[in-house]
């Protein structure tokens, strides 16, 4: 088998900006800018974060099925980074919308809604995305090698969001403007890098659609 290129590697580590980028904008900002800038109280902030890994229960072996039994011109994995990429953009957007109706409830059910649309969008991307690591090569020091690229690209991408998107939303004394500015920025980019793995990875084992019912007991 023939070594994989460096720009293959750098290629499939690209998606991974989104998955370490996007959970530490999402840790260090989001609670702060629903209490501070939509104005919900953190009892109801906390049953938001709760109510939504609650939905990645449910969601993310659902994808996985999906995918599972997905086929495709671009396979089981990408055609859901392709999908999901431009949708990453609206989902960053309305995730950090400064919904300001007067009433409390609207605000959390707005909130509420944005953010279990936006962990979807996490999910169709990283589910097929975590499978095609599996799936990138045949042999284990390649998938090792692309792997180490990766987790590289998710752990810098982390560190730049624990930072930058503050700078960004402080640049707009932290008004919702800023937040908005923010998650276009972010989400732009977020969403090239998807896009990016998406069509310019090509995985060396295609494993065979799976022929298995779903079943809910079993979720």
């Amino acid at each position: 088998m023939a070594k994989r290129t460096l720009r293959s590697k750098l290629a499939f580590a690209s998606a991974d900006i989104f998955g370490g980028g996007s959970f530490n904008i999402i840790n260090f900002l989001f609670p702060g800018f629903l209490a501070l800038t939509v104005g919900i109280h953190p009892f109801w902030i906390s049953f938001i974060m709760l109510v939504a890994r609650g939905w990645d229960a449910i969601t993310d072996p659902v994808m996985g099925y999906i995918s599972d039994h997905t086929k495709s011109r671009f396979g089981k994995r990408r055609i859901y980074l392709i999908i999901s990429a431009p949708l990453v953009l609206v989902g960053m957007f309305f995730l950090f919308f400064p919904y300001s109706f007067t009433s409390a409830f609207l605000r959390i059910v707005a909130v509420l809604l944005s953010y279990l649309v936006f962990t979807t969008i996490q999910t169709s991307i990283m589910i097929p995305y975590y499978s095609l690591s599996s799936e990138i090569s045949s042999d284990y020091q390649e998938r090792s090698s692309f792997n180490s690229y990766r987790l590289g690209f998710s752990i810098f991408s982390s560190i730049i969001c624990v930072a930058v998107p503050g700078i960004i939303v402080d640049a707009f004394n932290g008004s919702g403007t800023g937040y908005q500015v923010m998650s276009l920025i972010f989400g732009t980019l977020f969403g090239l890098a998807v896009l990016f793995t998406g069509l310019f990875v090509r995985e060396e084992i295609n494993t065979p659609i799976v022929k298995s019912g779903f079943s809910v007991r079993e979720l």
